[in-house]
């Protein structure tokens, strides 16, 4: 498989998702320069429950082997299903991850997304610094040896904002599990750093200090006073004597 670019964008128009809190009649709908997938509940495969972090839609193209869109939601949009991770449970922010597949052997891609109700720039911290407590996911597509791998991305990742610099610091140490089935390992600790701009309530960014893994993030807060953070990020890695792409978000609360 021969690996595309990854990255990052600001734009409110790029990727367009119309969502809803009443998940048994809605049409789950997500569009990214023009290609869309539309979701519907006989699509569900992991159903809203306090129990799980995501709820998730798979269609499959019966016409097509391979061909494939998931779309996986963070579980915190269905007021009666919402997570019970209380770090998950967040009321200002949330995200979408899409992928999809054209054949068994046809292209990948996947896209990230985070959404909410945006801090209004006027209301954004203007000192101090701020941790926030954060969760990451993300997808890893891996070819080595000429056998391609995409997996489940989680681990752990420190956030902290300076609001009287702008600076925005990140501290991954990420762990990888195979789609198909197999043992999480480790996959790396890496670091990056965002810039807010003045009176803004957006940032964009880049991983710092790795010579195998280089890529941006974006990422923007949510909700009074910046109570919650969103950042997307994605990144080309050569690790281990492979090639990867990495794309994720993080989610975070004060």
């Amino acid at each position: 498989m021969t690996l595309g670019v990854s990255a990052t964008d600001t734009s409110f128009t790029r990727v367009r998702l119309a969502t809803s809190n009443a998940i048994t009649t809605a049409t789950y709908v997500i569009n990214e320069a023009g290609e869309e997938s539309r979701f519907v509940n006989a699509n569900v495969t992991v159903q809203p429950a306090p129990s799980v972090t995501e709820y998730v839609f798979r269609t499959t193209d019966t016409a097509t082997a391979g061909k494939f869109a998931q779309l996986e939601f963070l579980n915190n949009t269905i007021p009666s299903q919402v997570t019970s991770n209380a770090n998950l449970a967040l009321t200002n922010v949330s995200y979408a991850n899409w992928w999809r597949g054209d054949s068994t052997t046809g292209a990948k891609r996947i896209t990230t997304s985070v959404f909410g109700y945006p801090t209004v720039a006027t209301d954004m911290p203007a000192t101090g610094t701020q941790a926030y407590t954060s969760t990451v996911v993300g997808k890893l597509v891996d070819v080595t040896a000429g056998v391609t791998t995409v997996s489940r991305v989680g681990g752990t990742v420190t956030v902290s904002v300076n609001f009287s610099t702008g600076l925005v610091d990140l501290a991954f140490n990420l762990n990888r599990t195979p789609e198909a089935g197999g043992a999480t390992t480790a996959f790396g600790a890496f670091t990056a750093q965002g810039a807010i701009p003045t009176k803004q309530n957006l940032f964009s960014g880049s991983f710092t200090g790795s010579t195998t893994l280089s890529g941006t993030l974006t990422g923007g807060f949510f909700g009074s006073q910046g109570k919650e953070i969103g950042i997307a990020f994605a990144a080309n890695g050569t690790i281990g004597g492979g090639n990867q792409r990495l794309v994720g978000v993080i989610v975070g609360k004060k």
